[in-house]
């Protein structure tokens, strides 16, 4: 008999867990509710299937987001607070949620820019602040020399190419992208990742070098003191 109870009661409660996952997923808003709750008439200018998707909570279940595709080089990426108030708006994808909340973003880019540069963002809900980890300024060595060579290449094709293929011929905008995950390290209060340098595939920028750099960024307990530095792979 006892066997028999205890059955029943971990069917019971088996059936009320898969009631419970329900009815928080029923309860989930989607970012059409979130900006009409914010005052937003106008969705027009959003796409339909952005605006269904629905609001995820962050790991620390304190604010929920929802990112919206533009194009394959741009992305919106929607903050609100959990009573549906818009925190910011941030022109990129999400890359990494560390501890405290914070949100790691890569920028968005213009789609057919002749190259494509890598810029991420910290954003921090709570306090609103915002700032901007990579690339890290002044330039590192293994940057510094890489802008150099694609200075040295820049002056072997002449002004003229840069003319006929609507070029910005800045070096310091290289080819640079993120070919790794984006993880945290909690042990060593870092966030880390791969970064390569030029891609001798892009046919609009043609380079016949590149470059992998590991990028560690710290501390992670304190994302406005953030710091980023590269070293060769």
């Amino acid at each position: 008999m006892r066997a028999y109870r205890l059955s029943g009661v971990l069917i019971l409660i088996f059936i009320c867990s898969r009631q419970f996952s329900a009815g928080l997923q029923n309860d989930q808003k989607t970012l059409r509710e979130a900006l009409v709750a914010n005052g937003t008439a106008d969705l027009r200018s959003y796409s339909e299937n952005c605006l269904d998707f629905k609001l995820v909570l962050t790991p620390n279940g304190q604010y929920l987001r929802a990112g919206c595709h533009i194009n394959p080089s741009a992305e919106q990426l929607f903050i609100f607070s959990k009573d549906l108030k818009l925190v910011r708006e941030l022109y990129g994808w999400e890359l990494l949620v560390l501890p405290n909340g914070s949100i790691t973003y890569h920028h968005s880019q213009v789609h057919f820019a002749p190259t494509h540069s890598a810029e991420i963002s910290v954003f921090n809900p709570a306090t609103g602040r915002e700032k901007q980890i990579y690339p890290p300024k002044p330039y590192q060595p293994v940057r510094s020399a890489f802008i150099q060579r694609m200075n040295e290449l820049y002056k072997q094709r002449g002004e003229a190419w840069f003319r006929e293929h609507n070029h910005h011929m800045d070096p310091e905008q290289f080819d640079a992208r993120v070919v790794a995950s984006v993880k945290a390290d909690t042990a060593t209060q870092s966030i880390v990742f791969t970064v390569q340098y030029g891609d001798p595939e892009n046919t609009n920028d043609p380079v016949p070098f590149s470059e992998r750099v590991r990028v560690t960024c710290a501390p992670i307990d304190s994302p406005d003191q953030l710091t980023c530095t590269e070293r060769p792979e």
